[in-house]
């Protein structure tokens, strides 16, 4: 699979080895995916497309779906961990990460991620009525057909849904209304508006809870940002940030080429290394309004033993996943089981350190505690709260 822009007829059978449901025989297509992790290294990941919706591992029906390699240096938790964090907070359709065995055409290829492919369908963001919608991927590779630069802030942004392409799209939008709705946020940031009728301020406080969680400076190139609006047309409909995707470069990896052990203190919001940096920054003080819900979010996660549960779920998946570590240790040389021991104990002393510093950062340095900002419990999102 030598070719991100044209598929390969295949067959896909999925062992469940026990603990999820196993896939007979099923067609399908394959190619490659990413911009980094498909030139950077041998281990490639890859993107499947089927003709109807199914269920691999048990997951919500789709037709397409990702293969995740994880190919950097002890990577292989780093994105399940941020899907974790994502779930319970209840971000806009996060993603799920489970461990696999890849083989094609019968050669070990590694553990990779199953995962859904962010988009418009039931396995993702799953909308009443796309005829309206739009979603938009800001990221500095602006290698996508349909793409425009913003007035303000210069973003890059890629347009991937709806598919203009598509001969069978039944979309009532245009280019230009797309750049034209989306400065309207881009416009009311520069300018220092309320943006909270353009933006729905919940799901930005959660999406920038991943991201300054994890230390994802992703965001400030920007790279793989999505965000979306259910009707373009209609004034009231806000834009939703979000799904969070790709978490290879966070956890002070950027600092050092290595997981979980720096940039547990970092001020996120102080780095300015990323022409995104001052769209982020604007984004993040917006106001008072979102400092509360910011504040808040970051509280409840410390305080209702959610930062407990993601510290177990270090350990969960580390032994869950373990086996199949090693397995892509023989394979590509990247850490056996006890590497991935070693990095699990630096996640869950990483993690805690972190959010514990973020919310005595805002409680004291910025003076929330101050202010009154905590008004629990948190109103719940839809969603699948506990990722099962």
């Amino acid at each position: 699979i030598t070719s991100k822009s044209y598929y390969w007829d295949a067959k896909i059978t999925i062992d469940g080895a026990g603990v999820f449901p196993d896939m007979p025989e099923t067609a399908m297509q394959i190619k490659g995916r990413g911009n980094s992790s498909w030139t950077s290294s041998g281990k490639a990941p890859y993107h499947m497309k089927f003709a109807t919706a199914v269920k691999p591992l048990g997951l919500t029906k789709g037709k397409h779906w990702n293969l995740i390699a994880n190919a950097q240096r002890r990577s292989m938790t780093s994105n399940a961990i941020a899907m974790k964090m994502a779930q319970l907070v209840e971000t806009a359709a996060p993603n799920h990460e489970i461990p696999v065995d890849l083989y094609i055409n019968g050669e070990y290829r590694g553990s990779y991620n199953l995962t859904e492919k962010i988009g418009f369908s039931n396995n993702s963001v799953d909308l009443q009525y796309e005829n309206y919608a739009t979603m938009l991927e800001l990221d500095r590779y602006y290698d996508e057909t349909y793409k425009f630069r913003t007035t303000r802030y210069n973003l890059p942004v890629n347009i991937k849904e709806p598919d203009f392409s598509d001969k069978e799209s039944t979309t009532l939008i245009t280019q230009d209304l797309i750049k034209t709705s989306f400065e309207r946020l881009t416009n009311a940031l520069y300018d220092g508006e309320d943006i909270s009728g353009i933006v729905d301020l919940d799901y930005l406080a959660r999406f920038l809870f991943v991201d300054e969680f994890t230390g994802n400076f992703e965001l400030m190139h920007p790279k793989s940002t999505f965000v979306y609006n259910e009707n373009i047309l209609n004034a009231d409909s806000k834009f939703i940030f979000g799904p969070v995707w790709d978490f290879d470069w966070a956890y002070g990896y950027c600092n050092n080429s290595n997981y979980f052990t720096s940039y547990d203190t970092v001020d996120y919001f102080q780095r300015t290394d990323g022409d995104g940096y001052p769209w982020v920054y604007k984004q993040r003080y917006c106001g008072e309004k979102f400092d509360k819900i910011y504040y808040n979010l970051w509280y409840d996660f410390v305080n209702s033993g959610k930062l407990d549960e993601l510290i177990d779920f270090c350990d969960d998946y580390y032994d869950f996943a373990a086996r199949s570590f090693t397995h892509d240790n023989t394979k590509w040389g990247r850490g056996d089981a006890s590497t991935y021991a070693e990095v699990t104990k630096n996640a869950k002393k990483w993690l805690r350190t972190r959010a514990n510093h973020v919310l005595d950062y805002m409680t004291n340095t910025l003076g929330y505690g101050s202010k009154n900002y905590i008004t629990s419990p948190l109103k719940p999102k839809p969603g699948d709260v506990n990722g099962d």
